[in-house]
């Protein structure tokens, strides 16, 4: 719904599936509109709305789910309007719409109280009218941080934004002939920013395409991008020193005394076992995903995890001088106001194929094979203690 499309539906009469739109609100934002119009609409016409299939998934199940969306539309005389707000359980169930010509159904989001963990999926759509002009459900949606553009039938059509009208759109209506056919032309003018539209004009003696030429920028979502960037960025950066930082550490352990050209180096070792270690999938599929042999696979698995178990002492250690038993209580003492706290204790369960031996003993509460793994941790998240089965 916060959005800046548009949509129109397939002409298919008589089948409620295909003779529709569907508005879906994915996020928590307020004053985001939609209009729904019915384009070639000569008297009045009936459309319906209800949430999408009936599905309970297409609407919040609790009271408080934090956003509402208003409805609107114009009286029609000696019909009763049915304005009710679809909010969260209520409002959702079916609802008919009669529309008179040019006239809009404004559907307008609104926060309110709660928690949002489901938006909404509304659908509406119409029935068939025999003899009845060809009519053709039409929506457009607007996010109010974006500049929008509509295509509708209407001969003019202000739209409000944060209550304030501040952008006026002047709208040429459709003309369809054998000799000339014309699209809406639109010019937006918008606070701060202006966009000019050349319409697409279409006969048999002439084809043009049209030209857009937009000023201005939006700053917020440049600087979305930017984030999005640098968490990319300092992502990859991390990984990589990570993989540095392995090739330097294991290189000894790891390097083959051969002149074989076929001889695994040892970055082709660290990330074979590293892909093994993410995935936890099969030998046999890290073999033919990277284009190794499952032997081989299956023996580079095993020594580098060889070799780390070798030097895991040498950054897993429990504290044993007193300055470092000092500085980690002074740690939680600072962050917790709890004295005397050298580390946090949990553990959890590392699942593992079944063994041959005592395999019953390996079977947890969950159902499946693990080992029980015990960990702790000082005041920095820093381990200390990894140990299984048995206690620091």
């Amino acid at each position: 719904m916060c959005t800046d499309e548009h949509a129109v539906e397939d002409r298919n009469d008589g089948n409620d599936k295909v003779d529709s739109v569907v508005v879906r609100v994915m996020k928590q934002k307020g004053n985001c509109t939609c209009r729904v119009s019915l384009n070639n609409n000569s008297g009045s016409y009936t459309v319906q709305m209800k949430k999408y299939q009936e599905l309970s998934s297409s609407a919040p199940l609790t009271e408080n789910c934090g956003l509402a969306i208003d409805v609107d539309y114009p009286e029609v005389k000696g019909i009763l309007r049915n304005l009710s707000p679809i909010e969260c359980t209520s409002g959702t169930n079916n609802r008919v719409i009669i529309l008179e010509k040019n006239s809009v159904i404004e559907m307008k989001s609104r926060i309110i109280g709660g928690n949002f963990t489901r938006g909404y999926c509304m659908q509406i759509y119409r029935g068939y009218l025999v003899n009845a002009p060809e009519v053709q459900i039409n929506i457009q949606c607007d996010d109010p941080e974006k500049t929008s553009t509509i295509s509708t039938t209407h001969a003019s059509a202000t739209t409000k934004y944060k209550n304030k009208q501040i952008f006026t759109k002047e709208i040429t209506l459709t003309t369809n002939s054998k000799e000339n056919y014309k699209t809406p032309t639109v010019t937006t003018k918008r606070h701060n920013k202006e966009e000019e539209i050349t319409s697409i004009t279409y006969t048999k003696e002439n084809d043009e395409k049209s030209t857009v030429t937009t000023k201005g920028y939006n700053k917020e979502e440049e600087d979305d991008k930017l984030k999005m960037y640098i968490y990319i960025g300092a992502g990859a950066g991390g990984v990589l020193m990570i993989i540095v930082f392995l090739l330097t550490t294991l290189c000894i352990r790891l390097s083959r005394p051969t002149n074989k050209a076929t001889a695994l180096t040892v970055e082709q070792q660290v990330c074979i076992a590293l892909r093994f270690y993410a995935s936890g999938s099969f030998l046999q599929v890290i073999g033919d995903t990277l284009g190794y042999d499952k032997g081989t696979v299956s023996r580079v698995v095993s020594d580098v995890t060889d070799a780390l178990i070798d030097i895991k002492d040498d950054f897993v250690s429990w504290p044993t001088d007193v300055d470092s038993i000092n500085r980690i209580k002074c740690g939680f003492y600072r962050q917790c106001n709890f004295p005397n706290v050298l580390g946090c204790i949990d553990c959890t369960h590392v699942r593992i194929q079944a063994p041959s031996d005592d395999e019953p003993s390996y079977v947890n509460r969950k159902g499946y094979h693990s080992i029980n793994v015990q960990a702790v941790y000082d005041f920095e998240g820093i381990l200390i203690c990894i140990l299984p089965f048995r206690r620091c």
